[in-house]
């Protein structure tokens, strides 16, 4: 009888353990243990972790790196990333239901080596969340390219392991992702992203993601745009330098792009854009700027149904805006029907032929045409007007199908004369899965 009771308690118990629940320590103390045994948790961390002392437990509400304090130990200046050069670093630690007495120790290390050590004991508690800051004054300048943790321990015993960064490291390691593109969505992402574009590109855009790894706040980025080892451009990130302004951090704070708007257009020929930190270069990419597809002109246009006048203040009109799939090579009249939607697979590059008819024109009239996704301009072309007096002008174009089967993407093409938008055509470029 007796041994059934006892299974039958062993049993409740190996139960009990197995359930889950909060981590509940021994209140006999332990040394402290080799801090290479778990893996380190980055800071940030605010979740809830339960130890017992004396039969009262207390509870870890909050845990980060700070440079700065305010008088009742809550930091006012939270960081990921130190400054090798830092003087005063604190790990701060916000508990619930501390009794009177509690030892607080940090042991700082770099790599395996210990290179500080922090303790505070809690005076008294009323039993309310409260911080417990931890200072550290590191003797010699921290090592970036060194891994660096920090161990708290309470009572004795080893809480956490926790893993901060120190400067940039590899300067190069800044930047997670670089594309250049025509411009970027609402969102960020590169639209029209590419390597060659052609000259009459309204602008050019380096959209930037800056590592996790990485606090950028501090941070001077710079870019430099050159033909070959020519510079032709100095530019500063868009908005203004990044920096990191909530917690946890915005991912659009680790965002920022370089853009170049061309006065005049680019020769072409091989380009790229030089990305500094800190006045240093950190990354480069290379690019090509091609030569426009020749338009093509016809001495008159011909009559076409739906075709009405657009004037413009110099007397230029436009009498049609057609998107073709063919063209007469001789005349550059259109010659298939007017594209309104096309069916292609994903990721397919289609050619198309924007056919524009104008008459009246002027040798100082200024033609152009742009193409654009979801309200961001991504191509933009100038016709050859001069001693064109009337007719039509037919440009080849590329639209991209989209990256997805069964997706579409919509493309504006805005005519504009002198300035003044004109006309306009939409093509809704859909993409069909492949046929098995």
């Amino acid at each position: 009888m007796r041994t059934t009771i006892f299974c039958l308690l062993l049993s409740m118990i190996l139960t009990a353990c197995s359930a889950g629940g909060n981590l509940v320590v021994s209140a006999d103390p332990t040394p402290t243990p080799n801090v290479s045994a778990p893996t380190p948790t980055r800071l940030p961390f605010a979740a809830t972790q339960t130890a017992e002392v004396s039969e009262v437990p207390y509870i870890i509400e909050r845990v980060v790196l700070a440079t700065e304090l305010a008088d009742d130990g809550e930091p006012t200046e939270e960081v990921t990333v130190l400054s090798e050069e830092q003087q005063e670093i604190y790990l701060a630690i916000r508990a619930r239901n501390i009794a009177g007495g509690t030892s607080f120790r940090a042991i700082w290390f770099e790599d395996d080596q210990i290179i500080g050590q922090s303790d505070e004991r809690v005076a008294e508690s009323n039993g309310d969340g409260q911080w417990v800051a931890l200072p550290f004054r590191p003797i010699a300048q921290l090592n970036p390219a060194a891994n660096h943790t920090v161990e708290l321990v309470i009572n004795d015993r080893r809480i956490n392991v926790y893993a901060f960064r120190v400067g940039a490291g590899n300067p190069s390691d800044v930047i997670a992702e670089a594309t250049l593109a025509l411009g970027t969505d609402g969102e960020g992402e590169p639209v029209w992203p590419g390597e060659t574009f052609d000259r009459f590109a309204p602008q050019l855009v380096l959209a930037v993601r800056i590592s996790n790894m990485v606090d950028p706040t501090g941070m001077v980025f710079n870019s430099f745009w050159l033909r070959d080892d020519l510079l032709i451009d100095q530019r500063p990130p868009d908005g203004g330098q990044p920096q990191l302004t909530s917690d946890p951090p915005d991912p659009a704070d680790r965002r920022m792009t370089f853009t170049l708007v061309p006065q005049v257009p680019l020769v072409p020929g091989e380009y790229s854009v030089t990305v500094l930190l800190n006045g240093s270069e950190i990354a480069s990419y290379p690019f090509t700027i091609a030569s426009e597809d020749a338009a093509q002109a016809t001495a008159e246009p011909t009559e076409r149904v739906e075709a009405t006048a657009s004037p413009v203040a110099s007397g230029v009109s436009v009498t049609d805006l057609f998107v073709a799939s063919e063209i007469d090579e001789e005349t550059g009249e259109p010659d298939s029907e007017r594209v309104r939607v096309w069916e292609t697979e994903a990721e397919e590059s289609v050619p198309f032929y924007v056919s524009v008819a104008l008459s009246d024109l002027r040798v100082d009239d200024v033609v152009s045409f742009s193409i654009g996704i979801r309200g961001s301009v991504i191509d933009r072309y100038q016709l050859p007007v001069a001693a064109f007096e009337r007719g039509w002008l037919s440009t080849r174009v590329e639209m991209r199908s989209p990256d997805n089967p069964n997706a579409a993407v919509e493309y504006e093409i805005v005519v504009y004369v002198n300035d003044t938008r004109v006309r306009s055509a939409n093509v809704l470029i859909e993409s069909v899965a492949e046929e098995e």
